[in-house]
Order: structure tokens, then sequence, then C-alpha cells
């Protein structure tokens, strides 16, 4: 009886072992990230933007900052995707201290002068230590 329990604690052990090595071998990509067809990322402490593109049509840029004054983000973006019916459905976005709200698309094919460019400040702003907690939650210096 021992001869079968000892048996049992091997073949678990050893069920044990090939189940952790299967689930810790790291999974290998084909050719990278091969649905994505566009990418761009850039940030500093006050600002960043980034922007994709996949094979299947979706798109999406954003463009967020910091206002040096009042602390509060801004982000300004647009998104694009094919819909089941082959239609593509676009749209513009500003999120702020107002919450999240679609913004029309201008109508015409030239745009010029008609989007208000994102600005961002030149220098790293310098934040008052009470706005930095505030806004983690709180608290008193």
């Amino acid at each position: 009886m021992n001869h079968l329990r000892s048996l049992y604690w091997i073949f678990a052990a050893a069920v044990l072992l090939i189940v952790t090595t299967v689930f810790s071998a790291p999974v290998q990509r084909q050719n990278g990230d091969s649905n994505l067809v566009y990418y761009e990322n850039d940030r500093n402490e006050t600002w960043y933007e980034f922007a994709y593109q996949t094979k299947d049509g979706q798109y999406r840029e954003e463009q967020g900052f910091i206002d040096p004054v009042t602390g509060i983000l801004t982000v300004k973006g647009s998104y694009s995707f094919e819909g089941t019916n082959g239609e593509t459905y676009a749209y513009n976005y500003v999120a702020d201290e107002n919450g999240y709200q679609i913004v029309e698309k201008p109508a015409t094919a030239d745009l010029s002068g008609l989007i208000e460019p994102l600005t961002t400040p030149e220098k790293p702003a310098i934040f008052d230590k009470n706005v930095i907690i505030s806004l983690l939650g709180g608290g008193k210096l």
C-alpha cells in the first residue's frame, strides 16, 4: 500500500512540474504585432500624444496636456472604425473639466484654420504641492 502512495506522489509531482513548465514558457509572437500598421507615442511631464492604426481600419489619435495655471488635464482626440455594415464611423472628442464630449467634425475638406491646434507649454510647469496632493486623493502637508 505504501508503494502505491509513493507512486501517487511521484506522479503528482511530475504533473505539477509539467504544468509549471508549460505555463512559465514565454509566448512567441509571429512577426511582432501583425495587426498594427502604424504606432506613435510621445510624452513628457506636462503633455502626451499618441496615434495608431490597425489593418482592419481602426484609427485613434489623442493629445493631452496639463494646463499650468489650473492644473487641469485636457484631452483632444479622434477615432474611427469600420462597422459591421461596412461604413466607417469617425468621431472627434474633448475630455476636460466638463467631462467627455463628442465634438462636431468639420464638413469641409479644407481643415486649415478650422481646428484649433493643440498647444503645449514650452517649459515644464511647476505645480503647487497642494494641487498635486489633491489630485492624488487629498491629505495635508
